[in-house]
């Protein structure tokens, strides 16, 4: 493909054009809005209607309460081996597999956690056969049938929660829905959840204009603004949304608010009164990392086969996954009770029972005795001399259960992962956009901890003001339905990757003219009896760039010969600066596209791509026929095939950690190093 490029005349135009490639169904044309708020341990979903509410006030948003009035329910659930259908959820998953368990009713049994499944979505080898592991590691079942069992299973608490609020007989198609996804995912992992929200019936296509993906850390600012109680415009707002899984970050500045335009219009005649809007205008680029709440549970793992002398808790596993549940849920009670008193001081300690798990290990064998246990710790611990104490034991001697652990040990749990959150802020407050940073908003179930909260106000008190909402793990199914009703709230966008497209160019034409790598690329067309270089990257949109949500880069092409029936177009990333060519190190061919084509027409052809939206999507038109194409980028490891309008797009990512129970990898910091 040649660039209609020459010197001092590219055609190029860039424009707004909100009306080309508008992914999303308008709110006004459904009745409701739902979101489903699938995350790492916790699930939600909430609702609101698209009408009956005074235009420009907050909408009445409503969210579904569970047991102990929690907002979500645990990310668990239990499959059916034969049938591979989802048959309980959440609570009640949990509850029925424990008694499966206790009653060796577990044949036919597949239980899942949520660490596994979600943490598994985001992970470099991500394949549309990609298997997740049942917890006792003895069966497996498709990802995407895992993750559309429980979107199915979301979406139809959200059509019972509206239904039941409103009174009306709402079907899937008056619905536009919103699934939130961390805004650190890549495009491959947003794909995959489209692919499965098709299977699980909450649209009719993949690339269905009646679902959009919500950014988490977004949604939990749109929720957190609230009149004068809120924001207001300058404001710059860090959100930290601390999940079980990942931390994920974003930085806005308000723009616009609701309650100051009320001010405004409030001297303002009728027709003069503007229409009050929140928006929202990204700083930087998404970040953050797997740094939840879950890490901390790995590491008091990784102490526990330590301690057991069970590498990797696979005997225990084997014996018995309740007991590793049981532990987790006993560890949870410990987790949550810990306050910044205990952290600060390293003073005191807290007890948990290991009764079932002493009961496993002991099971058809010699008794294995807490005592014995805590003796050999003990006595490793004064060898290294490590200063963080012995550990203990309570209950009837000779019964003792009970394992005492110091805070000091307690606190080897926590440090990592809070270092790693608060290095990572730490290094984004240097930034210049945030050097006049007026707010860090903390939001998620791991938020709920004193200690984050106590160690990030400690670090940044006198820096910027620490916001927690009043229930902070509410705040993102809340944000994404008023993101779904004015997607528009998002002004703006920062590329996350430099993108462009592969052209062939004039030697007249090339950028860097007197560059010698231009000489590998460059070859003698017989037709034109000119030279043209090939493999140039012709960038769109260059990382970091702000874009408006509703721009749209468009370009002229080109066959660079006038006998192609065929014209391919590669589209091509990379993390860095914007390369010369598409073979540099680090730029990676995101898509191709073939399109034919008659030669004889001396055909024209555009290229234009919308990258400001939560997923990119492009339009490739033949300016002679008139002819489209409109596509949405699907990123996968399958490699570079073209199906049904659509792309297959291959995307390089870091690989990360994953811990699913079957495969688990616990954190750098072994036992072996701390003691």
């Amino acid at each position: 493909m040649k660039s209609r490029t020459r010197k001092g005349k590219e055609k190029t135009m860039e424009n707004f054009l909100g009306a080309f490639m508008d992914n999303y169904t308008s709110a006004e044309e459904k009745r409701c809005v739902i979101s489903l708020d699938f995350g790492s341990t916790h699930c939600g979903v909430a609702y609101a209607l698209t009408s009956g509410h005074e235009e420009g006030t907050r909408p009445v948003i409503k969210s579904k309460v569970y047991e102990r009035k929690y907002p979500k329910e645990p990310t668990c659930c239990i499959f059916d081996s034969t049938t591979q259908q989802l048959t309980h959820f959440g609570f009640e998953a949990r509850k029925e597999y424990l008694r499966r368990l206790e009653n060796d009713e577990v044949l036919h049994t597949m239980y899942f956690e949520g660490r596994s499944i979600k943490m598994r979505l985001w992970d470099s080898s991500l394949r549309p056969d990609t298997s997740v592991q049942t917890v006792d590691g003895k069966g497996e079942l498709p990802l995407i049938r895992v993750v559309a069992g429980i979107l199915g299973y979301l979406k139809n608490e959200g059509l019972t929660l509206a239904t039941k609020g409103t009174n009306l007989e709402l079907e899937v198609s008056e619905v536009l829905w919103v699934i939130t996804v961390p805004s650190i995912w890549q495009e491959a992992d947003k794909q995959f959840m489209r692919k499965a929200a098709h299977k699980a019936k909450i649209i009719p296509r993949p690339e269905s204009a009646d679902l959009i993906l919500a950014l988490e850390p977004e949604c939990a600012v749109i929720a957190a603004e609230e009149s004068e109680k809120g924001f207001l415009t300058g404001d710059k707002v860090l959100t930290l949304d601390c999940g079980g899984g990942t931390v994920d970050i974003c930085c806005v500045e308000v723009t616009a608010t609701r309650f100051e335009t009320k001010v405004e219009n409030k001297d303002l005649p009728p027709g003069e009164q503007k229409r009050p809007t929140l928006r929202l205008r990204q700083l930087i680029e998404p970040t953050g990392g797997n740094w939840g709440s879950t890490y901390i549970d790995q590491n008091f793992l990784s102490f526990m086969s330590y301690l057991l002398e069970d590498p990797r808790l696979e005997k225990l596993r084997n014996k018995n996954p309740g007991a590793i549940l049981e532990l987790l849920n006993e560890f949870e009670q410990v987790k949550t009770s810990i306050t910044e008193k205990d952290y600060v001081s390293m003073k005191g300690s807290k007890a948990i029972n290991l009764a079932e798990i002493l009961d496993t290990m002991s099971a058809g064998g010699t008794e294995v005795k807490l005592a014995d246990l805590v003796e050999t710790y003990n006595f490793k611990c004064e060898e290294k001399d490590n200063g963080m104490g012995g550990i203990g034991i309570l209950g009837r001697k000779g019964h003792e259960t009970n394992l005492v652990m110091p805070m000091a040990l307690i606190k080897t749990f926590f440090k990592p992962v809070i270092d790693k959150i608060l290095n990572e802020v730490e290094s984004l407050l240097m930034k210049d956009e945030l050097l006049d940073l007026t707010h860090l908003l903390l939001v998620g179930g791991f938020a709920e901890s004193d200690v984050l909260q106590h160690e990030l106000s400690d670090r940044l008190r006198d820096r910027v003001k620490l916001l927690l909402p009043r229930r902070p793990t509410r705040v993102v199914q809340k944000g994404a339905v008023e993101y779904g009703l004015d997607p528009a709230i998002i002004s703006t966008r920062r590329a996350r990757q430099t993108i462009g497209i592969k052209v062939t160019m004039h030697e007249e034409d090339i950028p860097d003219p007197d560059n010698p790598e231009h000489e590998k690329h460059k070859f003698f067309d017989k037709a034109s009896k000119q030279y043209f270089v090939r493999d140039i990257f012709n960038a769109y949109v260059k990382k970091g760039q702000e874009i408006e949500t509703t721009y749209i880069v468009s370009r002229k092409f080109e066959p660079q010969s006038k006998t192609n029936t065929k014209v391919k177009f590669d589209i091509y990333a990379t993390d860095g600066e914007t390369p010369l060519h598409v073979t540099e190190p680090g730029c990676v061919r995101l898509a191709k596209l073939v399109i034919d084509i008659n030669p004889d027409d001396n055909p024209r052809l555009e290229c234009r791509m919308r990258f400001a939206s939560t997923e990119i999507s492009a339009e490739i038109k033949n300016l002679k026929t008139g002819e489209v194409k409109e596509l949405l980028l699907q990123y996968n490891n399958m490699g570079l095939s073209q199906a049904a309008g659509t792309l297959s797009t291959f995307v390089r990512v870091p690989v990360r950690e994953i811990m699913p129970w079957g495969e688990m990898e616990f954190d750098s910091m072994e036992m072996s190093e701390m003691l």
